[in-house]
C-alpha cells in the first residue's frame, strides 16, 4: 500500500512538472523566442537575450532585460535612475516583470506586486494613479510629454504629440478594436498590437524603408517591436 502511494505521488509530481514545462513553452512562444535588431551594442544584446527574457526594452542607446528567474541585465546608456534602483534591489522584494524605455531618460518599470516606478510626463503619472488596473504596456514618444499607456483592464490613454498614422488608425477603429500594446519611437515610429477589425493583429508606421524591409519578412512571426533613436529597433519573434 505504501509503495502504491509513493508511485502515485511520483506520477503526480511528474505530471505537474510536465504541465509546468508545457506552460513555460507556451508562454515563451507567446513572448517570442528570438530577437533581431538594428541597434547599438548589438553583441551585448545578443549575449543577454534568451527565451527566458520576460520583458525587453530599448531607447536605441541602451537595452534592458528582465528574466524569469528574477534576474536583470542591461547594456550601457540605460537611464541611471532605473539601473540604480535595480542594482540596489533586494532579491527578496517583488521581482520586476515589465519595463519600458524612452528617450530623455524616461522609463517605466512594473513589479510583481503591482507597484510601479517611472520617470516621464506628469499626465502619465496621473493616468497610472487613477486606474486600479496594472499597466500592460507603456510607450514614450518623441517629445517629453508624449506617451501611450495600455492597462490590463482594456483601458488606454495617450497624451502629447503622437504620430498621425497611429492616432488616425485608433480614431477610425477604436470602437472595433481592443488595443493590447503600443510602442513609440523618438522619430515618430509606432507599433500597435490589437484584436478586431481585420485579419491582422498589428500595424506599424513612421519606419524608414530599410527597417520596413528588414522587419517585413518577420511580420507573421512578430511578437513585439520596440524603437530607439536614429531608426534603431528590436524585434521579438517566434
Amino acid at each position: 500500500q505504501l509503495k502504491k502511494k509513493e508511485e502515485e505521488e511520483r506520477r503526480r509530481r511528474e505530471e505537474q512538472a510536465k504541465q509546468e514545462r508545457e506552460r513555460l513553452n507556451r508562454e515563451r512562444a507567446r513572448r517570442g523566442r528570438f530577437l533581431t535588431y538594428f541597434i547599438r551594442r548589438g553583441d551585448h544584446v545578443t549575449k543577454c537575450f534568451d527565451d527566458e527574457v520576460i520583458s525587453v526594452a530599448t531607447n536605441g542607446e541602451g537595452t534592458i532585460f528582465l528574466y524569469e528567474n528574477c534576474n536583470w541585465a542591461w547594456t550601457s546608456d540605460c537611464p541611471t535612475q532605473l539601473t540604480n534602483k535595480l542594482k540596489g534591489r533586494s532579491r527578496n522584494l517583488p521581482k520586476p516583470v515589465y519595463v519600458a524605455l524612452g528617450s530623455k531618460d524616461r522609463y517605466y518599470i512594473l513589479f510583481e506586486d503591482g507597484k510601479s516606478q517611472w520617470v516621464g510626463p506628469e499626465n502619465l503619472g496621473d493616468a497610472i494613479h487613477k486606474r486600479r488596473s496594472r499597466a500592460r504596456s507603456v510607450a514614450f514618444g518623441s517629445e517629453w510629454n508624449s506617451y501611450f499607456v495600455v492597462f490590463e483592464d482594456g483601458h488606454w490613454q495617450y497624451g502629447g504629440d503622437l504620430p498621425y498614422g497611429l492616432t488616425s488608425f485608433i480614431q477610425k477603429h477604436k470602437k472595433r478594436i481592443n488595443i493590447k500594446r503600443v510602442s513609440l519611437g523618438s522619430d515618430d515610429q509606432w507599433w500597435i498590437e490589437y484584436d478586431g477589425c481585420d485579419n491582422s493583429n498589428q500595424r506599424w508606421g513612421g519606419i524608414d524603408n530599410k527597417t520596413r524591409s528588414r522587419i517585413g519578412c518577420k511580420k507573421n512571426r512578430m511578437k513585439f517591436l520596440d524603437f530607439g533613436d536614429d531608426d534603431t529597433y528590436i524585434l521579438r519573434y517566434t
